[in-house]
């Protein structure tokens, strides 16, 4: 009885515990899948790579977007992040998902000027 005296107030303050943002959970990992506009079906591949805190979409490569730095949070088996790449010539993007069972699910904002489009892509771990 005694043991579980100590045990039982431990497993309370392990699941009491809230998310923690961690800029180097995803480092490391590459997701390799499909994006398109958003309501419409894909329309190119994409390589999402997590390196050194950033994110780099190889498919925003032509477009002059490096890598960006990205904030994920673990929560039990789901890990959600955003990120931000910028390119000089081509503007702003935006991404947000989660990344389940080995799959990254997301959407991505494009702004350039006063234009946005909205993009989602669906990415499988390498």
């Amino acid at each position: 009885m005694k043991k579980l005296a100590i045990v039982f107030p431990l497993m309370v303050a392990i699941a009491a515990t809230p998310a923690v943002a961690a800029t180097a959970l995803l480092d490391g990992l590459t997701y390799r899948g499909d994006i398109g506009p958003k309501g419409q079906p894909a329309n190119d591949k994409d390589d999402i790579i997590f390196s050194n805190g950033t994110l780099r979409s190889t498919a925003c490569d032509a477009y002059g977007f490096g890598p960006g730095a990205y904030t994920a949070v673990r929560n039990g088996d789901t890990i959600t992040f955003t990120a931000t790449t910028r390119s000089k010539s081509s503007g702003t993007i935006n991404w947000q998902g989660t990344i389940k069972g080995g799959v990254l699910e997301g959407a991505f904002s494009c702004r350039k000027l006063l234009v946005k489009q909205n993009y989602w892509i669906k990415a499988k771990q390498q």
